[in-house]
């Protein structure tokens, strides 16, 4: 096991315990909904990846927008089924009229006090009404998935910050042990000058390794501390937020098989759920757009009370009431339309045919990206066994460069290039490592479950 390996330990476990939905879960329009408020919510020290995704999912803006998005076609569902409700209205009029006495020397004023109750309902549409709920049923059906896909997005970019964290980590720990190195040769180059076996050139050229080793050091530093803040805003918290991550960039996972792979995603994968909803949901539309060509039958009642109050000093006019109601039964009959209901219903059947191919497209660039994933794990396992064996070259090297100095068969060069060497072969390491859990992270993305991943183990 590397120095390196020893940063964290469980970072593949998190990611097949937080990834994404459960293995197997099935999309459904009441997918779970973001809390609004972020703010409140303060990280534990340390934070595994598991609790990272549990409090992304909790806070992100992301999700706070799929939820609206939700409730926004929620509300349109309810607008379409208030169709099938009775439409009631109340009305009322008061109303004063004043004559002239040049017209009538008696003069005649009146108050008029009415009101109106008028209900409608609609009694069969021929389609209309069922074609247009199952079409906003889908579109609620499709909102939900684009939750989960809010959900899948928020994951992915966690985990993917997440080992972004631990291989700055591991970058800066190697450049904490290349300055250690430096000046440790610094100290033996001294020793051996003071001791008349070395010369003044081995102490400047490792001095002066010194000097570059502690600038990489800070640059390493700063890339840890940039590495924090892509995370913390990954989770929805503000950048200056202290986030402390436990994990291990070496415990790999290992992905199933290319086939099932590929059976997950043509299963699970948000994006191809949601054109199937919007295909049906299109379908349905153009079922609505047929039966606008078809009667629509309804009722209608309506209810009215007025009183009329005079005011005059004739003996004639009184103060009356009248009160008078009707119902009965409306149909309407389309006859000719200039052709509207033919050309509306081509127009949504062209459009339910671009989302089919659509889909189809999202079917065939989700198997590619499966397969282009798969292949780069399965290449990355074997890039790091020979990244591990070339570290393990490496740091041989430079233990055996520092033995051949100290006994004055190498020189101060030779031990700067050895370090070097290592620093580059260790960072090498971590990069491949980093590379292959942001794959693995990206094909549970794709594939929409975290069922694609098996147990992390550390090779």
């Amino acid at each position: 096991m590397t120095i390196l390996s020893k940063i964290t330990r469980a970072f593949a476990a998190a990611l097949v315990a937080a990834m994404l939905l459960p293995a197997g879960a099935v999309v459904t329009a009441g997918a779970e909904e973001p809390a609004a408020a972020a703010s409140s919510l303060t990280p534990p020290a340390p934070l595994t990846l598991a609790d990272a995704i549990a409090l992304g999912l909790q806070q992100a803006p992301e999700l706070r927008q799929a939820a609206a998005g939700a409730d926004r076609v929620r509300a349109a569902t309810g607008v379409v089924r208030s169709g099938a409700l009775p439409q009631i209205a109340v009305s009322g009029d008061i109303r004063r009229a004043e004559s002239f006495k040049t017209t009538s020397s008696l003069g005649i004023d009146e108050n008029l006090f009415a009101a109106t109750l008028s209900v409608t309902q609609t009694l069969y549409s021929f389609g209309r009404l069922t074609h247009a709920l199952s079409a906003a049923a889908e579109e609620e059906a499709a909102a939900a998935v684009a939750i989960t896909e809010a959900r899948a997005a928020v994951t992915l970019r966690v985990a993917a910050a997440f080992a972004g964290v631990l291989l700055a980590k591991a970058n800066h720990q190697v450049a904490a042990e290349a300055v250690s190195v430096s000046a440790a040769l610094v100290e033996r180059a001294r020793l051996r000058e003071e001791t008349g076996v070395g010369t003044r050139f081995d102490v400047v050229r490792a001095a002066a390794e010194l000097a570059g080793a502690r600038a990489r050091d800070v640059a390493a530093t700063a890339a840890v501390g940039n590495a924090h803040q892509e995370l913390a805003v990954a989770m929805g918290m503000e950048p200056g937020t202290d986030v402390a991550v436990a994990g291990d960039l070496f415990t790999l996972g290992t992905p199933v098989d290319v086939a099932a792979a590929e059976e997950l995603a043509l299963r699970h994968r948000p994006s191809l759920a949601a054109l199937a909803r919007r295909i049906r949901s299109s379908e349905a539309l153009t079922r609505l757009a047929h039966a606008q060509g078809r009667p629509l039958i309804g009722a209608v009642a309506s209810g009215s009370y007025a009183y009329h109050d005079y005011i005059t000093a004739s003996p004639f006019f009184s103060g009356n009431e009248a009160l008078s109601a009707y119902a009965g039964v409306t149909v309407q009959l389309p006859l000719f339309d200039g052709f509207k209901v033919r050309e509306t219903a081509r127009q949504q059947l062209a459009t339910t045919q671009s989302l089919q191919a659509e889909r189809e497209r999202a079917r065939l660039d989700a198997i590619r990206e499966v397969r282009q994933l798969h292949r780069e794990l399965s290449s990355g396992k074997e890039a790091l066994a020979a990244r591990r064996e070339g570290a393990a070259a490496a740091a041989e090297a430079l233990r055996l460069a520092q033995v051949m100095f100290a006994v004055g068969r190498a020189t101060s060069l030779d031990v700067v290039q050895a370090s070097l060497t290592l620093a580059t072969a260790r960072n090498a390491e971590a990069e491949v490592a980093y590379a292959y859990q942001l794959a693995l992270a990206r094909l549970a993305h794709a594939t929409g479950t975290d069922a694609v991943i098996q147990e992390g183990t550390q090779p």
